[in-house]
């Protein structure tokens, strides 16, 4: 229940923030598609421009909203200091690489800034927060140079020489997505590890670049069409999740999972998945791996030229009809794998209800909120009867039920389950 009540705090901080962050970052790669194919070197720049601004806002936003929401007192002016505190970590970070910041930077800096605000004054606070900021910016960008080197040695490892190539890299790829590491893929997109050709006289690298100069082979359906598929499976766990998330909640899972699709980025999606329970780490696992692997062996070969968006989906597919079909059968095998995820393991919106502490005892002893299915009278049918604390309990067992002695904690319990 601990763990519980500390993921669910933190993606009530991140939310608003996330989801903010999410649209920004679809609406910057709207633009820049735009700007792939707009005529005119205006128009171009400009929308490039304004697609540029819009992704680089992202990691303020949610360092914005978070500090704003998860800190006592004042927080407009710890929020707006701790965006200044963020340039100035992303600023001693570029100096020490090339390599574009995770934002998950964001979040982990957002969540110093809550402790450092709630801990200590303002100015005690915003002392600290500066010179952690510059300290960890600097550190973050040699550990990212010597991670950038062990990935690209890795990746020469997977790239091309395996029958299971695709699931290797979907593997890698799903835990480089949570970190927002671009490193892993854009080897395989736009260097040597997505293979490389001669054309007219050029060698091209990358299958990405290779795909904008006209290549149509087998690469395509290990390395880039299973993102498009992932997008689609992902849509799939968003739909699980809207299942049992209510309100602002439900809202939230819909927009990341829309922007998700249109930017071609997972971070927000996963991200929340997991606060909402790490029993979703193997789903999205098993998602991953399906979408490339399906992409192999069915052959689907098309590729992108900006992010991996849906829109750009649309724009290179040869063979819509099919192509649909078979997101169609992953949409709704992912929709229930993580809906039987989360039925199994209680992942549902009774999870989120308040309860006192002088109920939390006997809460707990019954196996926690998640664990109670039902109650009628003294009755209480249990999501798994080994979860229950019978040291702590006067009751009698039938089947996955239990039967107390005393129904006056059991009712009041009831009224916060309602």
């Amino acid at each position: 229940m601990g763990l519980f009540n500390l993921m669910n705090k933190t993606r009530n901080i991140l939310s608003e923030g996330l989801v903010i962050a999410a649209s920004l970052l679809a609406l910057s790669v709207i633009l820049g598609e735009l700007a792939f194919v707009i005529k005119g070197e205006m128009l171009t720049s400009a929308f490039n421009s304004f697609s540029d601004l819009l992704s680089l806002l992202c990691p303020y936003v949610i360092v914005y909203f978070a500090v704003l929401r998860g800190s006592r007192g004042n927080e407009s002016k710890k929020a707006l200091y701790a965006v200044f505190c963020t340039a100035l970590l992303l600023t001693a970070f570029s100096l020490r690489t090339v390599e574009k910041p995770s934002l998950l930077i964001a979040v982990f800096l957002s969540f110093v800034a809550i402790y450092f605000y709630k801990s200590f004054s303002f100015v005690t606070a915003s002392s600290l927060l500066t010179v952690f900021s510059l300290l960890s910016g600097i550190l973050m960008g040699v550990l990212s140079e010597y991670a950038a080197d062990t990935v690209t040695d890795f990746s020469s490892v997977i790239s091309g020489k395996s029958a299971f190539a695709s699931v290797v890299f979907s593997l890698f790829k799903t835990f480089f997505d949570f970190l927002d590491y671009k490193t892993f893929e854009n080897l395989f997109y736009f260097k040597s590890s997505g293979g490389s050709q001669l054309i007219d006289g050029r060698i091209v690298t990358g299958i990405s670049d290779l795909f904008s100069e006209g290549y149509r082979g087998k690469l395509l359906s290990v390395y880039v069409t299973g993102n498009y598929i992932k997008g689609f499976a992902l849509a799939g766990l968003s739909a699980a999740l809207c299942t049992f998330l209510r309100g602002e909640k439900r809202a939230s899972v819909i927009i990341l999972g829309l922007a998700s699709l249109i930017s071609g980025n997972a971070f927000f999606i996963i991200l929340y998945a997991l606060l909402c329970s790490l029993r979703f780490a193997p789903v999205i696992l098993i998602l991953y791996a399906l979408s490339y692997a399906v992409s192999d062996i069915l052959d689907l070969r098309t590729g992108f030229t900006v992010s991996g968006g849906i829109s750009e989906l649309f724009a290179y597919l040869n063979k819509p009809l099919y192509f649909i079909l078979v997101c169609a059968v992953i949409i709704a095998f992912s929709f229930f794998i993580s809906r039987y995820t989360a039925l199994k393991y209680g992942i549902s919106a009774m999870s989120e209800v308040y309860i006192p502490n002088s109920l939390k005892q006997f809460c707990n002893a019954l196996g926690g909120v998640s664990n109670i299915v039902s109650i009628e009278e003294n009755k209480v049918t249990l999501r798994n009867i080994k979860r229950a604390d019978f040291l702590k309990l006067t009751c009698e067992i039938a089947d996955n039920a239990v039967i107390l002695d005393s129904t006056e904690e059991l009712s009041r319990l009831e009224e916060y389950l309602e």
